[in-house]
């Protein structure tokens, strides 16, 4: 009791000065935890931007498709026919982006007489809701598969293979990313996570001598804005 009644009312110079050591402690893990989650929220809700077009009106044609995600609600997609029996390429949009932004994309898939079909995922565009980073949104694509009439299963075999840690794109006999063309990404624009976190990886950044191997393999390292 001795002690608390001197943490509460110190007398000694030592226990002042570990009172305010305490007290400082104390409101900068209520700092950390209040900008955490603040940190948290605006990751899990990111600043939606929708993209409405007139459907009678815009190019392509396209039809408004709306399908069901088990647990999720209502999902309202847009088709864009192609030449028909031609493969239908379901076009997933990136982190804080909407399905509107990938219409350039469409049209070029269009020219190229391929059926393409866009959607939001939750917590972006149109729908509410929360992002899980893939978690959930896988289902919202089987949903969107099922829907068009895709298997999922048939690109994951064609393009997609399993890693101890997880699964990815494959891999080239030259480790080349099989959706490399020309020196240049062919799916940019819908890259997954990993992809748009690149030069940024824990083995890039592990020492200068292994950012310097990396710049030496990608000519974009090293080029732009210092931020």
């Amino acid at each position: 009791m001795s002690i608390l009644y001197e943490l509460r009312y110190p007398t000694r110079w030592y226990m002042k000065l570990v009172t305010v050591i305490l007290a400082l402690v104390f409101f900068a893990l209520v700092a950390t935890a209040v900008i955490s989650g603040v940190l948290i929220y605006w990751i899990v809700k990111p600043q939606r931007t929708s993209s409405e077009i007139n459907m009678e009106t815009f190019p392509g044609r396209p039809d408004e498709v709306d399908f069901t995600v088990a647990g999720l609600g209502t999902r309202k997609g847009w088709f864009f026919p192609g030449l028909r029996g031609a493969p239908t390429i379901i076009l997933c949009h990136g982190y804080q982006s909407s399905r509107g932004e990938l219409l350039t994309l469409v049209s070029s898939l269009q020219d190229h007489q391929y059926n393409s079909f866009v959607f939001d995922f939750a917590a972006h565009g149109g729908n509410d809701g929360l992002t899980t980073f893939g978690y959930r949104e896988s289902d919202e694509v089987r949903a969107a598969t099922a829907q068009v009439g895709l298997d999922v299963l048939d690109f994951c075999t064609m393009y997609v293979t399993e890693y101890p840690r997880g699964f990815s794109l494959r891999e080239l006999e030259n480790g080349d990313c099989c959706m490399l063309r020309g020196g240049r990404c062919a799916i940019y624009t819908v890259r997954p996570l990993q992809c748009r976190t690149w030069p940024f990886w824990p083995t890039n950044l592990s020492s200068p001598a292994a950012w310097r191997a990396a710049g030496e393999r990608c000519p974009g390292i090293g080029q732009g804005r210092v931020w």
